[in-house]
């Protein structure tokens, strides 16, 4: 059914039909906007993953003054030579 079918129809309800029909859709519209509202309130809400992650890292890392571990993992776990800047 077409929202013109809908409209149509409507036209053959008495005029408290039609007030009881407008105050139902009103109120259906009201609670969608309102649960809509409430949805983006939490979505905005709830903190980014990445942010979260970074988080934890600030507060659970640990200082190794090793600047380089990422670059030069394999020296520092399996004492392999140095990797040179270039590579």
């Amino acid at each position: 059914m077409t929202v013109d079918d809908l409209l149509a129809a409507s036209r053959r309800l008495t005029l408290a039909e039609q007030s009881r029909l407008l105050a139902a859709l009103a109120q259906q519209i009201a609670a969608a906007v309102a649960a809509e509202q409430v949805a983006t309130t939490e979505a905005d809400a709830a903190p980014d993953s990445w942010a979260q992650i970074l988080q934890l890292a600030d507060q659970h890392g640990v200082a190794t003054g090793i600047g380089d571990l990422a670059h030069q993992h394999d020296h520092y776990l399996y004492g392999t030579p140095r990797r040179g800047e270039g590579e």
